[in-house]
């Protein structure tokens, strides 16, 4: 099973731990970089944060290639990179922008051979359910089914605060919820290792996920 990163939707600092792991586990094919959930027309600025991030952490501009048309995209076309990047911003427009073109499939052929990294919209996708994204995410989309790509077998919270556990309580009701805070990460493979602090909701109880 290949390896899924999952980021708390921290700054790049934050993130720089659970990146830096990221960094040493992806092979010599490019990282492909999709910044789509971002409410924007104009990629520029994701394009030149994202350069500034990884090569920091020793990965040349030449080895980074990003999209930002889904359309047509196949497992065929997935298969060049190493892996695979999904930035944040609102999570109803991502899911509905990999449904409409069809991309959601050939991501999920791609992770049995591929490393993902989800960072906030683009971690909440890779679980059970999206509904999670409800509490800091507008539904602009009007998306009514709201399942996720189940490559995680739990929902996804990003920039956890403790003053959102009531909110989160009442989602998991009906979710087995891992929140992570913005200094956080998961490491997704036969098990989850946790980077940083993260936090299982159930119907039960909150408690420190392990």
């Amino acid at each position: 099973m290949a390896k899924i990163f999952l980021g708390g939707g921290g700054s790049t600092e934050q993130s720089k731990r659970l990146d830096s792991i990221f960094v040493k586990q992806v092979g010599r094919k490019p990282i492909l970089y999709i910044p789509v959930a971002m409410e924007t027309s104009d990629f520029q600025p994701c394009w030149d944060w994202f350069i500034e991030t990884f090569s920091a952490l020793g990965i040349r501009k030449e080895r980074i290639v990003m999209w930002t048309n889904l359309e047509g995209k196949t497992v065929k076309d997935l298969m060049q990179f190493s892996a695979v990047y999904i930035g944040g911003g609102n999570t109803f427009k991502l899911l509905k922008l990999m449904r409409k073109s069809g991309f959601d499939k050939a991501l999920k052929q791609y992770a049995k051979k591929g490393i993902i990294y989800g960072g906030s919209a683009g971690a909440i996708i890779l679980g059970k359910s999206i509904k999670t994204a409800i509490v800091l995410d507008e539904n602009n989309e009007k998306l009514e089914d709201l399942n996720g790509l189940c490559l995680v077998n739990y929902s996804i919270f990003c920039h956890y605060k403790p003053e959102l556990n009531n909110r989160i309580m009442d989602l998991a009701k009906q979710l087995d919820i891992i929140a992570i805070t913005e200094e956080s990460g998961l490491i997704v493979s036969e098990k989850i290792q946790v980077v940083g602090k993260a936090f299982l909701f159930t119907k039960k109880c909150k408690q420190p996920f392990i």
